[in-house]
């Protein structure tokens, strides 16, 4: 697909008008993160999300240090692996019906390259996520500026997957079929349009990076912090959805509606656990309390049927584009 708008604006036009939405909204999230905390803790429980700056106290700081957190991260981190390897592939040749050797589609190489971008960081962030809760078991060790820099890695890339999420939006909205010569596109895919920017979606993880490594996003429970930057990712799910569900695809694509479908859902079902954190930690909705360990075993669990779900279906998607190409071409 044509790298140029598909709607009577330049490409330029397109591409700044996006970034510098994008610019702000991302200024917006950075300058409102202490705030957040006080909407999303609705439960009325103790504080859950208070700013520390990468300064922890032992009044208010909680970082868990059982087998079941980082070992469920250790895990999570191995299926990302096989995720990415599984993505990977995409870029080889494939082999058709007669045997001979198929280059791929140019089509599924951007799709996949910025899937495996964005599966890398997954497995990234619960990666260093692992080491730290193994490692770093004393408030006095969070205060190091070993525990910062492993820590800004493990909430950094959580924060720019949200670029690459973005950027795979971008890919599958550029496969889309053009519109009927003559015709006037709707508002929703003029929307879609002014989004469309890989450039866009790369400033938007770099600027959300930078809040990060100043300490923006650092709360006194540093495991929320992956919660709070995980909010950042709401515009690219949103977009990255609103193309699956409602773009204008080829039939052999749009034949493919479980697929895309899926891939949706899986993207939107981590949503809920900014709000199922609070919730789960408060002593008077459960008796006994649940414990850290246990309430970070199952957000693990929650990531492990959505990121596995995105491995899968962007594979799913990418094959169908594939063959899609292939019967054109053919």
């Amino acid at each position: 697909a044509s790298s140029n708008c598909l709607f009577p604006a330049s490409s330029f036009c397109c591409a700044l008008s996006s970034q510098i939405m994008l610019g702000v909204v991302s200024k917006i999230l950075g300058v409102a993160t202490p705030l957040l905390g006080r909407v999303f803790d609705f439960t009325g429980a103790p504080t859950r999300y208070e700013h520390a700056g990468f300064h922890y106290n032992r009044a208010d700081t909680f970082f868990d240090n059982e087998f079941g957190t980082w070992g469920t991260d250790y895990g999570l981190a191995l299926v990302m692996l096989c995720g990415l390897v599984a993505l990977r592939s995409l870029e080889h040749a494939r082999r058709s019906q007669n045997g001979r050797a198929q280059p791929p589609s140019p089509a599924r190489i951007a799709l996949a390259h910025s899937s495996t971008a964005l599966i890398a960081m997954y497995a990234a962030s619960v990666f260093t996520g692992a080491i730290a809760h193994q490692c770093f078991i004393s408030v006095d060790m969070l205060n190091t500026p070993q525990f910062r820099a492993l820590w800004s890695v493990c909430v950094g890339t959580v924060a720019t997957a949200g670029g690459a999420m973005g950027c795979a939006a971008v890919a599958l909205f550029r496969l889309q079929e053009p519109p009927p010569l003559g015709a006037t596109p709707h508002s929703g895919q003029a929307v879609l349009e002014a989004c469309s920017s890989y450039r866009a979606w790369a400033t938007y993880g770099a600027v959300l990076l930078g809040v990060v490594l100043v300490g923006g996003f650092s709360m006194k429970r540093p495991a929320t912090d992956i919660f709070l930057v995980g909010v950042t990712q709401t515009p690219p799910t949103m977009y990255i959805a609103a193309v699956l569900l409602w773009g204008r695809w080829p039939p052999q694509v749009a034949a493919a509606r479980a697929a895309r479908w899926g891939l949706a859902a899986s993207f939107a079902a981590n949503c809920p656990l900014i709000f199922a954190y609070p919730w789960l930690l408060d002593d008077r909705r459960w008796s006994p309390a649940l414990t850290l360990e246990q309430v970070n075993i199952a957000c693990h669990a929650n990531l492990l049927v959505t990121w596995g779900g995105q491995c899968a279906g962007l594979y799913a998607v990418a094959k169908v584009i594939d063959a899609c190409h292939w019967t054109k071409s053919a």
